[in-house]
């Protein structure tokens, strides 16, 4: 008596699982750190954008501007030196507002993206504003003048 009661309760989930599937109303989980606040608006600058997993697509894809994004891991130290440097990109473009600068820690937050492969860290994509599903990687040395130039160029 008590195996069918489990079986009926486990085709039951099934079936409203694939309910919610066939109505295209299921919510994907994803790990994600909370999203911050915003900044203090009345500061003069405008600041690095923390990404997470849960508004990545929001600033991303949603977003009329071009977005730079700095995906890094907060375990390696090879990505930590490169804050400074997207913070002094973000300077350049402060007043900008076409173009959003942004970072996200891949090891606290997943991303579902088919056009993003991530290998190494830190990895650096371009979202150009006309072009969001065809991000462009940069390749090149990783300093300021060589990432605005590649802002620029594209």
């Amino acid at each position: 008596k008590n195996k069918n009661k489990n079986k009926e309760f486990y085709t039951q989930n099934i079936r409203n699982h694939l309910k919610l599937y066939f109505e295209n109303k299921l919510i994907s989980v994803i790990k994600s750190e909370k999203i911050p606040q915003l900044n203090d608006i009345s500061s003069s600058s405008k600041p690095t954008v923390t990404i997470v997993g849960n508004n990545f697509a929001d600033i991303v894809f949603d977003s009329k501007k071009d977005v730079l994004v700095a995906f890094y891991s907060s375990t390696n130290s090879n990505s930590a030196k490169y804050s400074a440097v997207i913070e002094e990109i973000n300077s350049y473009f402060e007043n900008v507002d076409s173009v959003i600068i942004g970072k996200l820690d891949i090891v606290e937050n997943e991303i579902e993206h088919r056009s993003i492969v991530l290998t190494e860290f830190p990895t650096i994509l371009f979202f150009p504003a006309n072009k969001k599903d065809s991000p462009i990687r940069f390749e090149g040395l990783h300093e300021p003048v060589s990432l605005v130039d590649f802002i620029l160029e594209h």
